[in-house]
């Protein structure tokens, strides 16, 4: 019976052996799961931490990009703006200057035309008085050889074709000088055309050659306005951006200015033109009043054969008293 009850205390240590190994393994398991679930929970958490964090940061990095490129945009949109005004008041103060530079020469233009029409009524008024001055001193000594005609017929007449003779020949030769003189003054007129012609051609390419190469200036090119002529000018340049707050390096420059010639432009094409409307006056007044004959005076009366002279004449010439 003690062999039993031994078996029976053996059997029963081994049984609460078993039973509290298995409640050991059963809460250790449980603690693994517990711990398992525990760590996956925390690595959830981790993650999603990390990915709200990543979330936010991009989102972030995305307003900081916008923002850079909206100021950017502000930034370029500004000074494409300050350029367009820049260009505009460039110009309007090329346009002013050009209607003043204009202005300026039609005025010298009306002045000389002034003068030189007061000089040519001058001078037709110096020809005009000249002209009366000889015709009234032809009728004095028309009116004398008349007279004289009449008390010596014989002497009076071969007076008188003598004297018609030398007036002819020294008509012929007037006209034959004036022809020339006009022929020359044609061919001045002509030469100084031409010139004023080559003269505006090369005013107009300079203009031109001057403006393309200012509008075809490279970006290291500054325009300087208001600087006297034929002067020189020791500078500094610097390009100042006062939206950013940022500004270049200086420059230092030395500039040159040319002489202004403007004004020889002027003064030669009004001297031109001057001298053009004076030849031509000159020459309409000598084709008026020297190229053309004048007409006979009515005391000298051609008459046919048979007509106060004897039979078989030629014809002759009949001193008549002024009417």
């Amino acid at each position: 019976m003690v062999v039993v009850m031994v078996v029976m205390m053996v059997m029963v240590l081994v049984t609460v052996m078993v039973v509290v190994m298995v409640v050991v393994m059963v809460v250790m398991m449980v603690m693994l799961v517990t711990v398992m679930v525990v760590v996956m929970v925390a690595v959830v958490v981790v993650m999603m931490v990390m990915l709200v964090t990543v979330i936010v940061v991009v989102m972030v990095v995305v307003m900081m990009v916008m923002m850079v490129m909206l100021v950017t945009v502000i930034v370029v949109v500004v000074m494409v703006v300050m350029m367009v005004m820049l260009l505009v008041t460039v110009i309007v103060v090329v346009m002013v200057v050009v209607m003043v530079v204009m202005m300026v020469m039609v005025l010298v233009t009306v002045i000389v035309v002034v003068m030189v029409v007061m000089m040519v009524m001058v001078l037709v008024t110096v020809i005009v008085v000249m002209m009366v001055v000889v015709m009234v001193v032809m009728m004095v000594m028309l009116l004398v050889t008349v007279i004289v005609v009449m008390m010596v017929v014989v002497m009076v007449v071969m007076m008188v074709m003598v004297v018609v003779t030398v007036m002819v020949v020294m008509m012929v030769v007037v006209m034959v000088v004036m022809m020339v003189m006009l022929v020359t003054v044609i061919v001045v007129v002509v030469v100084m055309m031409v010139m004023l012609l080559v003269t505006v051609i090369v005013v107009m390419m300079v203009v031109v050659m001057v403006v393309m190469m200012d509008l075809e200036g490279n970006k290291r090119e500054f325009e300087f306005v208001g600087l006297t002529p034929d002067t020189e000018f020791l500078g500094t340049i610097m390009i100042c951006i006062p939206n950013l707050f940022r500004e270049s390096a200086p420059y230092v420059c030395q500039v040159k200015t040319l002489p202004d010639r403007t004004w020889t432009y002027s003064f030669s094409s009004a001297f031109l033109f001057s001298m053009g409307f004076l030849v031509a006056g000159l020459c309409y007044l000598s084709y008026r009043y020297i190229t053309k004959p004048p007409p006979p005076p009515s005391s000298l009366v051609s008459r046919g054969p048979g007509e106060g002279m004897g039979p078989g004449t030629p014809g002759s010439l009949s001193l008549l008293p002024p009417t």
